[in-house]
């Protein structure tokens, strides 16, 4: 955490892990520019993404890749995180049937310290690509346990 905000690394209106910032200052935020964009007699329009399977569908490859390339993490702590997310395994209880074992190809663990952590640095380019097929204004993503708002220039 210490690192990707030393270094500048979270995008700059995320809330999630960020001091001073919440899921209420997200709100806020929003709530002010539709507000101000009403003032100016502007047209809002809100369109809201349902990350809440997002966790599901990361891909451990391009996840892995993008921590190199846009955060600069090598070494040790990559090990790490590669071993984290890697190698996992799972099966599904249903009535009192197990499905056969499965490896986990896709997806970083839920309910864990890291993963949202890592789903947040999957997902850090959506503002660039976002703003790459004419969204210019504010982006809201909200995901279960936290959100965060892309602002564009």
């Amino acid at each position: 955490m210490a690192y990707l905000e030393e270094h500048d690394l979270f995008p700059h209106l995320q809330s999630a892990y960020r001091r001073f910032h919440s899921t209420e200052t997200s709100i806020l935020k929003l709530a002010c520019d539709v507000l101000l964009a009403a003032d100016l007699e502007n047209v809002t329009l809100l369109g809201l993404l349902d990350l809440s399977a997002g966790f599901d569908t990361v891909d451990h490859d391009i996840l892995i890749s993008r921590i190199q390339s846009a955060f600069d993490v090598h070494g040790t702590v990559l090990s790490w995180i590669t071993s984290f997310i890697t190698n996992r395994t799972q099966t599904v209880n249903f009535t009192g049937q197990q499905s056969t074992l499965a490896t986990v190809l896709c997806r970083v663990p839920q309910g864990s310290v890291l993963g949202p952590l890592l789903f947040l640095l999957y997902t850090a380019d959506v503002p660039v690509i976002a703003q790459r097929h004419g969204f210019w204004h504010t982006l809201t993503l909200m995901i279960r346990s936290f959100t965060f708002t892309i602002k564009f220039h």
